[in-house]
């Protein structure tokens, strides 16, 4: 798609220009010898300006005379991720985007990308394991497993009313479950575990039953398409 390897049959038309889109790799490899300075005047020659309103520099905390092959690898990717922010990007490619990122800069970076995502209308193909960018940036998703894709999923909530339903007691609530005649499974998480089920009333009595005896419902939503098939692989 980016022109950097031939494809063996097929074709894809993305009917921009080249410098419209803005494409950060899995392992970038920046100029090392170059400074951040030097490296923010040719994002802007090659580019054009920052729109959002901010202080590239302030915001990452880049010391401009440091060269990019004496950064941490934490600095690296960050500074890998600084073209986003440069001129009006029209298709936004990112691969692994926030790896090597503390925890304070990835925050603060994600909602960056959001708000230039937003601001400039452009489209994002993002390669993730991390649930939270999916669910940030992503009206679809493509499930692959060794090479094969094994299923194409809407992140829109679901028609069914299907819900997931983190507690501190996982184990008790199933317990609870098992001895009724309500249909529920068991999910992992990024979180850790929970349990998706149909909302009715005599869930509602298995809750009651459940918050009497010290449980605490930490969260209770609708599950959305990506989670239900997630959970089953």
């Amino acid at each position: 798609m980016l022109g950097i390897l031939y494809p063996t049959e097929g074709t894809i038309q993305l009917g921009m220009e080249t410098s419209k889109i803005r494409f950060i790799p899995d392992f970038p490899n920046l100029p090392k010898s170059v400074t951040i300075d030097e490296w923010l005047e040719k994002l802007e020659l090659m580019f054009g300006d920052v729109l959002l309103n901010i202080d590239i520099q302030e915001i990452t905390g880049l010391n401009g005379d440091l060269k990019l092959g004496e950064l941490s690898a934490g600095q690296y990717r960050l500074t890998a991720l600084l073209p986003l922010f440069y001129g009006r990007p029209e298709l936004i490619v990112l691969d692994e985007p926030t790896n090597f990122l503390d925890m304070l800069i990835r925050e603060k970076i994600l909602k960056l990308i959001k708000e230039q995502i937003e601001l400039t209308n452009s489209k994002v193909i993002l390669a993730s394991h991390k649930m939270d960018e999916i669910v940030t940036f992503c009206d679809s998703v493509l499930m692959i497993d060794k090479g094969r894709m094994v299923a194409s999923v809407s992140m829109s909530l679901k028609n069914r009313e299907e819900y997931i339903v983190y507690v501190n007691n996982v184990e008790s609530l199933r317990e609870m479950l098992a001895y009724s005649d309500i249909e529920f499974k068991m999910m992992d998480t990024i979180t850790g575990q929970a349990i998706a089920i149909q909302m009715s009333w005599a869930f509602w009595k298995v809750i009651h039953k459940f918050t009497k005896s010290g449980g605490i419902i930490e969260s209770l939503r609708l599950i959305n398409d990506f989670e239900a098939v997630l959970g089953e692989y």
